[in-house]
């Protein structure tokens, strides 16, 4: 009968195995992408055209002193929101307003080169400027209107418009100003947006000038949300239809965290202007902050039957597509958004989510590739990348990759341990431990280096210095049980049984459905020639852990040791049942069976 000795010790959970993400096979560019029946009867939003319109971008000004002023800031956001229906034209503008607040010196000096400087800060080369300008006196304006266009470090002006009339009709001069400006450009809408944008937001002077109020003070530096609330709400109460301010309250609405109060508004400036583009945009950023799926496709495929070439509605299109389980349909989306925007994050890190569901490394590793390339600071990507190269095989390149953030931040810990994984598993061992050393210097408050220095010295044999990294360990009261489990197994294997006995017994205090901690405790008493107690033990530990075939070939051993033979015949061959290759356990079997033998014989008794 031979006794197996322990395998390895079973360590505190592995913290630092890493949950690779994976994805699918590469994507094709947008064009290659058919406009076709999505799933679950879904009606997929159209390709990106393979040639974008034209980009705009408003500037808003006073032509005195270069200040805006609150019924100039109307006019100006009012123009670019009517630009928006136009179907040969995208906005190009970013922040809390559809229009820059140009330089005080613009009106001053517009020239050519300060134009293309001004385009090229504000990202808008390739684009139609529009500048607005206003003169006011007693009940009436001079009006202002300038058409650039920006073609890389080249401005050229394509036209002025001036004009003069009531305030109350500024809305209307400033829309046919802009239509006559186009048309010079040969940018004329056709007849429905020509319409659209020579209609009023408001017949009400008084209703506009309060909206403009209330976009003024969205427009300061920080917005103060509470006065343009309480002017939004003011023009709402003037003119119930005026769908501008709806939007703009609804806005801030959701700048405040009133996504249900914000959807009601939006919904409701969608019913007053069907043709409006602004409030259905931010009802698919309400619908998806509210993870209403459904909700989100269905508006984000509607704006982009109008607008396709409109990234932002397409990424969060994808983003609620994949988030309601159509994986194809996301990376469909996403991928044609990063095929012609190469360098928008958002739709890469979420086609890593995409691809991580699918399991394809290779098509995994080269997502995280562009992110990294985009962004060299995103550590957590270049992590997510030295995961994804280890799953591909080229440890080379994921020991590089987890360099690089070390590199870049010393004390990141969680890539200090992941290059003593990958040293260990390629058998360095003196790798592994510098490593691990390191990260735990790096954290001293974290157990988690302690019991991987304790399993890589344990593993080389070096049980002493495993013993010293377990002792320490011993400060983490939260992990006490299995700290004390660990050592009383390294003095058992180190042969020093009483104190392997004190450490597993406090620890089976401790954790009494703790299987492994059982099964030392038993090994331990077995020893120390106390069968019945040993019994007692591991027979929990078998309930506690019934398939596992160390335990269950411990407990035959013990059995066997009480003469117990029949049990313990049971106990081993439970053993081969669950491990056929279990060569201890099959050779005590055919002990047991020579044993029969010679009792048949008259040899010997058997029980």
């Amino acid at each position: 009968m031979r006794v197996r000795a322990r395998r390895v010790l079973r360590w505190f959970v592995p913290w630092a195995a890493c949950v690779l993400l994976a994805g699918l096979p590469a994507l094709r560019t947008a064009d290659a992408v058919e406009w076709a029946a999505a799933g679950g009867g879904r009606v997929a939003a159209p390709p990106i055209p393979s040639t974008l319109p034209d980009g705009f971008l408003v500037t808003a000004f006073s032509s005195g002193e270069g200040k805006v002023e609150p019924f100039g800031l109307a006019l100006a956001v009012t123009l670019a929101e009517k630009l928006e229906s136009h179907p040969s034209l995208r906005a190009v503008h970013s922040g809390a307003l559809p229009v820059i607040l140009a330089p005080p010196w613009l009106g001053r000096t517009e020239t050519a080169e300060a134009i293309a400087a001004l385009a090229d800060a504000e990202h808008a080369a390739g684009t139609l400027l529009v500048f607005t300008g206003i003169a006011r006196k007693t009940g009436t304006l001079d009006l202002t209107v300038r058409l650039w266009e920006v073609r890389g470090a080249t401005a050229t002006q394509l036209g002025e418009s001036r004009d003069a009339g009531q305030l109350s009709e500024a809305q209307t001069l400033l829309a046919k100003a802009a239509l006559e400006l186009l048309a010079r450009a040969g940018r004329t809408p056709p007849e429905p947006e020509r319409r659209s944008m020579l209609r009023p937001g408001t017949t009400d002077h008084y209703a506009f000038t309060i909206y403009g109020r209330a976009l003024h003070a969205l427009g300061d530096a920080p917005p103060d949300l509470a006065l343009a609330e309480k002017q939004a709400a003011r023009a709402v109460f003037i003119d119930p239809r005026f769908a501008e301010a709806h939007t703009l309250l609804a806005k801030i609405f959701l700048a405040r965290g009133a996504a249900a109060k914000a959807r009601g508004r939006l919904a409701y400036a969608l019913e007053l202007r069907p043709d409006y583009p602004a409030p259905l945009g931010l009802l698919v950023r309400a619908a998806r902050d509210a993870k209403l799926h459904d909700r989100t496709i269905e508006l984000a495929t509607r704006g982009l039957e109008r607008k396709p070439w409109d990234l932002e509605l397409r990424h969060m299109l994808g983003e609620a597509l994949w988030e309601d389980g159509d994986g194809a349909g996301a990376l469909r989306e996403l991928g044609r958004v990063v095929a012609v925007a190469p360098g928008h994050l958002p739709s890469r890190r979420l086609l890593v989510l995409a691809h991580a569901a699918e399991g394809d490394h290779a098509g995994l590793a080269g997502e995280l590739e562009q992110i990294v390339r985009l962004d060299p600071s995103d550590d957590r990507a270049r992590l997510d990348l030295g995961a994804a190269y280890a799953a591909l095989g080229r440890e080379g390149d994921a020991i590089l990759a987890y360099e690089e953030v070390v590199a870049r931040t010393p004390k990141q810990v969680q890539a200090l341990k992941l290059l003593g994984d990958l040293h260990a598993a390629k058998g360095d061992v003196e790798g592994a431990i510098a490593w691990y050393e390191r990260a735990r210097v790096a954290a001293p408050g974290d157990p988690r280096a302690y019991f991987l220095l304790g399993e890589v010295y344990a593993r080389s044999g070096r049980t002493q210095r495993a013993i010293k990294i377990f002792l320490a360990a011993q400060r983490f009261s939260r992990h006490r049980a299995v700290v004390e489990g660990n050592l009383g197994a390294l003095y058992h294997r180190a042969g020093e049984n009483g104190k392997a006995l004190w450490y597993l017994e406090r620890a089976a205090r401790r954790a009494p459905a703790n299987a492994t901690i059982r099964y030392d405790y038993g090994l331990a008493l077995s020893r120390n020639h106390e069968p019945a107690r040993a019994l007692a033990e591991i027979e929990e530990a078998t309930r506690l852990a019934p398939e596992d075939a160390e335990v269950r070939y411990s407990l035959g051993v013990v059995l066997l040791r009480l003469g117990r033979v029949v049990e313990a015949e049971r106990a081993f061959a439970e053993t081969v049942r669950l491990a056929p290759l279990h060569v201890e356990a099959a050779h005590n079997l055919a002990f047991i069976a020579e044993l029969r033998r010679r009792a048949q014989d008259g040899e010997l008794a058997v029980e």
